[in-house]
């Protein structure tokens, strides 16, 4: 990958995939791919509840400005349904997450990789509104795990190549088109 003028890092709030603790199921191994492969600082967190959801993005959006500035993508790995991403203990919807970030995040990319949590497009309309986001993306279908990872990375990816985010919309559906929609992949800008 060539040196950029802007940096997209990714911060990501992961949720427990399973019920049963034996099953380790995380995100984190696709994160590393990239981290060890590219100029992407990642950084990842566990929740399960609202108060950890939203202590943690508050450091992000909030905090040190000189330490968290790159972070443009803000990755929620989480079960979903219905404008709704799952906590494991609770849910929580787009439109709270919308207060939580109100005005917060003018530069920054959301990207839900859950089911169906980019379904309504009025919601998504709204929280893009409430929030000043740069883009939303995620997916509007039920997804399986390693197909919808596979192409978060590749969209991450995207993300570090091109500053515009109709470019990055582009490049996306001229090379994954049936990947893009097998899985409802959707961006709102």
């Amino acid at each position: 990958m060539n040196k950029r003028d802007y940096i997209r890092d990714i911060f990501c709030l992961e949720g427990d995939w399973d019920d049963n603790l034996r099953k380790t199921r995380t995100i984190s191994p696709a994160l590393n791919l990239l981290k060890k492969n590219s100029d992407i600082e990642v950084l990842h967190k566990t929740c399960i509840t609202k108060k950890e959801l939203k202590s943690r993005v508050s450091i992000i959006i909030n905090g040190d400005q000189k330490s968290y500035a790159r972070f443009k993508i803000i990755y929620f790995a989480f079960h979903g349904k219905g404008s709704q991403i799952d906590l494991g203990v609770e849910n929580i919807s787009l439109s709270r997450l919308s207060k939580y970030f109100e005005d917060a995040i003018s530069n920054r990319i959301v990207h839900f990789g859950s089911c169906k949590t980019i379904s309504d497009e009025d919601e998504v309309t709204d929280f893009l509104e409430k929030t000043n986001a740069f883009a939303v993306t995620g997916y509007s279908k039920n997804v399986d795990f390693i197909p919808s990872t596979v192409l978060d990375i590749l969209f991450f990816e995207e993300c570090q190549k091109w500053k515009n985010i109709k470019k990055i919309k582009q490049k996306m559906e001229s090379k994954y088109s049936q990947l893009i929609d097998d899985l409802g992949f959707e961006i709102y800008f």
